[in-house]
């Protein structure tokens, strides 16, 4: 990851989200490793919570293999877009 930062922010982010339910039934704390590192990359400083909540409802969907609503990514993209300004990345 070019950004450890960033990567600990979506992280942190996507844990607390959980958004298919695997950490709450006992997945590996990596289970979202592969999701984690997509979003972090393709967050960059021009973008909003709305873009970021897209961004994950696109890479959740397509690792997937099912359709997302970025709604369900509201609130953790509020928390990345938080941080990440927060941190001066965005």
């Amino acid at each position: 990851m070019d950004d450890p930062i960033k990567y600990d922010i979506v992280k942190r982010a996507v844990d607390a989200a959980d958004p298919c339910g695997l950490l709450e039934i006992g997945a590996p704390s990596d289970e979202y490793e592969l999701e984690i590192g997509r979003i972090a990359k393709a967050v960059s400083k021009s973008d909003t919570e709305e873009s970021i909540a897209g961004v994950a409802a696109e890479v959740f969907s397509k690792a997937f293999n099912c359709k997302i609503a970025v709604e369900r990514f509201r609130e953790f993209a509020c928390n990345v877009w938080n941080e990440l300004h927060k941190n001066g990345l965005i």
